[in-house]
């Protein structure tokens, strides 16, 4: 089983919205008559799960398959929705405008910059997330021992998962998705506490944004 990144279709309107859900009850698929929810459509051994989330004023329609078999694609799955959006006159939102790439968006709840994982019961530890256009970056830091763990996705899918400690400073990867592909290296400096350094590429279809970042986590 796997699941796909979010799709976004505008110009879904309330009489588009109700054609979705006539068309899916045709295949007894309930789409529930209100702005979001699940949806669970089953054919024998195919089962496939989706989020869905209605935005009327916006007259936006996202759609997150959240679980499908391991062989449809998400371009299989994304190329049926497309189909069926765009039958009653909605649009598939274009790939470059959702990969936004001017956009630095940090989850900063601190003046340090981190968020204090004894909130939520975990003594010691600290998380900091950064997202770069399609990419997004979560740290998990520690000073007993000094480590922080990395995790990194693009649109996404999952394309790296690290620990980094004194012994072992340092870290680049590589990895891409859909039309999506980046370049990360991150290195962190324990002497002060956690200090992280992030550089790198990312690119979607023909641009790409570089970046030269440093993020005090801890100290």
């Amino acid at each position: 089983m796997g699941s796909c990144a979010t799709w976004v279709y505008t110009n879904v309107d309330r009489k588009v919205f109700e054609a979705l859900r006539a068309d899916a009850k045709k295949y007894g698929v309930d789409i529930p008559d209100k702005p979001s929810g699940k949806v669970n459509a089953s054919y024998g051994i195919v089962s496939v799960s989706a989020d869905y989330n209605w935005r009327e004023p916006e007259q936006e329609l996202d759609i997150t398959v959240t679980s499908k078999p391991f062989f449809l694609s998400c371009g299989q799955m994304k190329g049926y929705a497309d189909q069926a959006v765009k039958s009653h006159g909605g649009t598939p939102k274009s790939i470059a405008s959702v990969l936004a790439l001017h956009s630095i968006d940090e989850q900063d709840l601190y003046a340090s910059g981190a968020i204090p994982d004894d909130v939520l019961g975990k003594p010691g530890e600290y998380s900091y997330a950064i997202n770069i256009g399609p990419l997004s970056i979560e740290f998990k830091a520690s000073l007993t021992p000094p480590s922080v763990e990395v995790d990194v996705k693009l649109l996404g899918y999952e394309i790296g998962s690290f620990r980094l400690d004194p012994s072992q400073p340092k870290q680049c990867i590589k990895g891409n998705a859909l039309l999506a592909n980046a370049e990360l290296c991150v290195e962190v400096d324990f002497s002060h506490g956690v200090d992280v350094g992030i550089s790198g590429k990312v690119c979607a279809l023909s641009s790409c944004r570089s970046f030269d970042k440093k993020v005090h986590i801890i100290g």
